[in-house]
């Protein structure tokens, strides 16, 4: 109403003949119409998995979150002594924000930010506050919001097994046994990326940290553990190689028989909290390492779903 008023009283003194605008002065402009844009878009920053327009990613994951600076449309009216004149204003400044605090952007300012999402899974939100030129009618900005959904990893699917026993020559004679596959990992859901987590797995938790042959010869195994991180791989993301080895060990440890131990891996990933309490333990392996009465040894990997690799073995 007040709007209205100022500029009813404008026209009437012009149309008095009582108010002109001198050659020196700056116009006058009143608001018109709110002002109107399209909704925010979204794209990933990783290429992978596709849609890059998901507004479900993970943890850490990037995404550039932008305004429709072609479809803003802004009518304010010039004063004159004639009665208001439309004139188009252009849009001013995008102020963006995480609601809640969680996840950050950057930069703050612009017609488009880069969300970080934050180091825990939920929910986050991104909201643009855009102003007008503020060289025509004093608009109120207008506020945007998109919404996304972060996801932690859950799980990992074993797949494309490889033997690499190196130099190690097939017996006879037959001395010693022992085998090496590398496996694919893949970090679920593999619908969101992972690229910019840290990951870390202990092992083994075997009885005693020890390996107990059937001969009865003891060999430790102590815990240890060691931190990794995920790659794309093709069209798909979020893949680690993990190596699982049964090193040489002489044939009499079975004793003729057939015998497996087996190693427990504890898969983890950075929370975001101090050390030593960032890791957050999220699926649970193991590998058997399987050994028939003649001495071969296959490599099994158990995690979402099991795979083996090839029975190699015994050795020279």
């Amino acid at each position: 109403m007040r709007r209205e008023n100022i500029l009813c009283g404008l026209i009437a003194l012009a149309a008095a003949g009582l108010w002109h605008t001198p050659a020196w002065a700056q116009p006058v402009y009143v608001p018109g119409p709110a002002p109107t844009i399209g909704a925010l878009t979204s794209q990933t920053v990783a290429a992978i998995p596709l849609p890059r327009t998901r507004t479900t990613i993970g943890v850490r994951e990037q995404v550039t979150v932008s305004v429709d600076a072609a479809s803003w449309n802004d009518v304010d009216y010039q004063v004159t002594a004639s009665g208001q004149v439309p004139v188009q204003d252009a849009m001013g400044t995008v102020t963006w924000s995480v609601i809640g605090g969680l996840g950050t952007v950057a930069p703050l300012t612009g017609n488009s930010t880069t969300l970080t999402a934050p180091k825990r899974g939920g929910a986050c939100t991104v909201a643009a506050s855009i102003a007008d030129s503020r060289t025509k009618g004093l608009d109120d900005a207008i506020q945007k919001t998109i919404d996304f959904t972060v996801k932690e990893p859950d799980g990992a699917i074993v797949s494309n097994p490889v033997d690499n026993t190196g130099g190690w020559t097939a017996g006879p004679p037959n001395n010693q046994i022992g085998n090496f596959t590398k496996f694919n990992i893949q970090i679920t859901p593999t619908t969101v990326n992972f690229i910019n987590v840290p990951f870390h797995v202990d092992y083994p938790y075997l009885a005693n940290n020890q390996i107990a042959w059937p001969d009865g010869t003891k060999t430790p195994f102590p815990v240890t553990g060691y931190n990794f991180n995920v790659a794309n791989s093709g069209t798909d993301p979020n893949v680690y190689p993990q190596e699982c080895s049964a090193s040489l060990y002489p044939i009499a440890r079975i004793s003729g028989q057939a015998f497996t131990w087996t190693v427990t891996y504890s898969y983890k990933f950075d929370g975001g909290v101090a050390p030593p309490d960032q890791w957050v333990p999220f699926k649970t392996g193991s590998s058997d390492r399987i050994y028939t009465a003649a001495g071969a040894c296959t490599i099994k990997l158990s995690i979402n779903n099991f795979l083996s690799g090839a029975s190699k073995g015994p050795w020279q």
